[in-house]
């Protein structure tokens, strides 16, 4: 026995909007982080720049401050030329124009009366808008799925990654380049 259309498609176009949310929600995330990475380590390479004007940095681990002002600045390169290349923003808006697009074809499934049956022509034409966002729209990762449906173990998985990506954006490149700078300069 095989399902009719208009008894699925409902629940996909719902399921889909869902991960789409959790898409933007993500790619939100990411360029907010990558801003943030931005901002502080021109605030970090602003202040190493500044401390010669202050202090004799001719000897003593004072000596690396130039070496730590030139590895901050290559990094806020590499987060600047990653974030743009990435779109985060635009990708988002993206997302949110589908998952839009697609809560209005659920609000037409609800318009098509339940108590006769309904017109094929109605839910193939929703099914075909529906084809029709999604060919638009980059697809959701597996994890916003995941995250839509509720899944406690992907929901804790996500947030674990989320802080191990900021530990290695804002932590790990302070600590090389330290311990690097403090090998070389003792």
């Amino acid at each position: 026995m095989s399902t009719k259309k208009e008894e699925y498609l409902p629940d996909i176009i719902q399921m889909t909007r869902k991960a789409r949310i959790e898409a933007e929600r993500r790619l939100l995330r990411s360029n907010a982080l990558l801003s943030h990475a931005t901002i502080y380590y021109a605030c970090a390479t602003t202040l190493l720049t500044l401390v010669p004007l202050f202090f004799d940095i001719s000897h003593g681990a004072l000596r690396a401050i130039p070496f730590l002002s030139t590895f901050s600045a290559i990094v806020i390169t590499l987060c600047s030329t990653y974030a743009s290349a990435q779109n985060y923003g635009v990708r988002a808006e993206q997302m949110r124009e589908s998952y839009l697009a697609m809560q209005k074809l659920l609000f037409e499934l609800d318009r098509i009366p339940n108590s006769a049956e309904p017109r094929p022509t109605d839910i193939d034409g929703i099914s075909r808008r529906y084809i029709e966002i999604l060919q638009r729209t980059e697809n959701h990762l597996p994890i916003d799925y995941e995250i839509a449906e509720k899944n406690h173990r992907a929901i804790v998985c996500n947030y674990i990654t989320n802080f191990f990506v900021r530990l290695l954006i804002y932590v790990a490149p302070v600590l090389a380049s330290a311990a690097f700078a403090l090998i070389i300069f003792g």
